[in-house]
């Protein structure tokens, strides 16, 4: 088998699999040997460690800020969904922010949101959500965020900033 073969197996079309594994990490070690440009978080909830491949992905997020000066902007898609889509051009992520009013045909508002993406995401992954990592209170450097994210962001889920508060 070559790498290509091997990342057909841990691709997100696939159910993930639930290794136990008393050093889950050599685990890793191994696979990122066999297929070195999948994230090491990729590989974590691929074997059914969500929690070490959540931990990872942020680690992973926070280097790339580190040594990154690219700025947050929207990211491309439907305008009618339930969240704005924010994607740094040098970081292969979208992140999700839920909106406070969904356009029409949508009738939901966050909370009903949320229930959604949590059946989708345990019951109808492929295919509908690639892999979803749920983050709250995360806090970044204003400047890393574009103008035009911060006017949508303030416009689309003021109401999410006023709850925190």
């Amino acid at each position: 088998m070559d790498e290509d073969d091997v990342s057909i197996v841990f691709s997100y079309t696939r159910s993930y699999f639930h290794v136990e594994a008393e050093h889950p990490h050599e685990t890793i070690e191994f696979l990122k040997s066999i297929v070195p440009l999948k994230r090491v978080a990729e590989l974590y909830i691929s074997i059914g460690y969500n929690k070490h491949g959540k931990t990872e992905l942020y680690r992973d997020l926070l280097r790339h800020l580190a040594h990154s000066t690219d700025k947050f902007e929207i990211a491309r898609g439907d305008k009618r969904h339930g969240h704005a889509g924010v994607r740094s051009a040098s970081y292969d992520v979208v992140f999700k922010i839920i909106k406070d009013q969904f356009a029409y045909p949508k009738d939901r508002h966050a909370p009903g949101l949320m229930e959604k993406y949590a059946l989708v995401f345990k019951h109808d992954k492929a295919g509908r959500l690639i892999d979803a990592q749920e983050y709250e209170h995360l806090e970044f450097e204003r400047e890393r965020f574009s103008d035009e994210l911060v006017n949508e962001l303030l416009k689309a889920a003021a109401e999410q900033r006023d709850r925190r508060r």
